[in-house]
């Protein structure tokens, strides 16, 4: 996967964020690798359109089963998932 394609997207991840995926969302092994070899500096994903649709479908069914309350307001897990989908969303 070159950098330089047209579709590949570069997503830039709060610390919040990573870890959250790690521990909470099942990612492609691609996403993943870089989750796990990225150093503390480096806040960024490089990934395809297809990878990162299934990181949306990810935080989507998280969303889903926990990102609300009983009044159907956003948890705090429901705005970091939102965010994540808009993130991971190519346009």
């Amino acid at each position: 996967m070159s950098r330089q394609d047209a579709n590949i997207l570069r997503v830039q991840l709060t610390h919040e964020e990573r870890t959250i995926m790690l521990q909470r969302l099942t990612v492609p092994p691609a996403v993943r690798d870089q989750l796990l070899s990225n150093n503390s500096q480096s806040r960024e994903v490089w990934l395809s359109a297809d990878d990162a649709e299934a990181v949306r479908e990810a935080a989507q069914d998280l969303l889903d089963r926990e990102g609300f309350d009983e009044d159907y307001r956003p948890t705090a897990i429901g705005r970091l998932m939102e965010t994540l989908i808009d993130k991971f969303y190519p346009g």
